[in-house]
């Protein structure tokens, strides 16, 4: 996401696409803190990311943090269109890579 002319920040909005519900273990298309695991992102993972956009890796993790709970506290909110097992696998995913995140960001 560019704002304000060229200077890039981390979209909240990107791959929000449950895959999970039909694919069972999926990789990043694009590697992430040297890895294609998504079970491997932490917050620590974008601290590459940082640099390139011209941020303190505090700055993105924060972010990272910030737009992470407002992912789970929307899910929270509006989760209809799904059955119950495919709420059950979203709720789980979810929770395992809050965990990884949920970590102060400093």
């Amino acid at each position: 996401m560019y704002m304000g002319g060229r200077q890039p920040l981390l979209s909240p909005a990107y791959d929000l696409v449950p895959t999970i519900v039909c694919v069972a273990k999926e990789n990043l298309a694009l590697t992430l803190g040297n890895t294609r695991s998504f079970d491997a992102v932490d917050l620590a993972s974008f601290d590459k990311i940082a640099t390139a956009c011209r941020r303190t890796p505090q700055d993105l993790r924060e972010r990272v943090h910030c737009f992470a709970g407002q992912i789970r506290d929307l899910w929270r909110e509006d989760s209809e269109g799904f059955d119950a097992r495919e709420r059950e696998r979203i709720d789980a995913h979810l929770e395992a890579c809050w965990r990884r995140i949920d970590a102060d960001p400093e």
